[in-house]
């Protein structure tokens, strides 16, 4: 049983830890933690509006950051192109270490499938809101369109990175029925 315990408490814990440390630490790096979500509504960080946003919400954003906090976020969207890589890794090895062993083998392409999207989708997201960015910085008009896509982006990338999560909790569950069932 302690096999299964710690398998399961690392399956947890790897993604979480992965995450916050590396999260903290590219927002303290690039200073966007110098800029938190207040009670202002156009506060609230673009990469976390899971109902999306439009051009005008990106435009107020961007200008409630100010001078020092549009460089902070210009720092957050360049460092954010490596991120999805190590939170991928940290929910990949969730997935991996939560399936093996249950009593249904499960395909990997369904395990690397959501974390994949999740992935692709703050790829995009970052690259047009960077694209969009340095039009916003020189007094260009932003793209309707392509605000669009990276709000979609934005939206899809929450959704699977909460679903990757939710996997790697029933699979846990399921690690420890079938353990126990085994006990039995």
């Amino acid at each position: 049983m302690k096999s299964v315990i710690g398998r399961v408490a690392l399956a947890i814990s790897i993604p979480v830890v992965v995450f916050a440390v590396f999260a903290l630490l590219m927002m303290d790096l690039t200073g966007r933690s110098q800029f938190p979500q207040t009670d202002d509504p156009a506060s609230m960080p673009l990469n976390s509006r899971i109902a999306g946003y439009n051009s005008t919400d990106v435009a107020e954003y961007w200008h409630w950051l100010g001078t020092d906090g549009r460089a902070a976020e210009r720092r957050f969207l360049q460092a954010d192109l490596a991120f999805p890589i190590v939170y991928g890794a940290g929910l990949l090895a969730g997935l991996f270490l939560s399936s093996k062993e249950n009593s249904q083998q499960i395909k990997k392409v369904w395990l690397v499938l959501p974390v994949g999207i999740t992935v692709l989708a703050d790829w995009a997201e970052n690259l047009i809101q960077l694209n969009q960015f340095a039009r916003y910085t020189k007094n260009i008009p932003l793209q309707t369109t392509w605000i669009q896509i990276a709000s979609f982006a934005t939206s899809i990338k929450l959704f699977f990175f909460v679903g990757s999560a939710v996997l790697i909790l029933v699979l846990c569950g399921r690690l420890l029925r079938n353990h126990n069932q085994k006990e039995k």
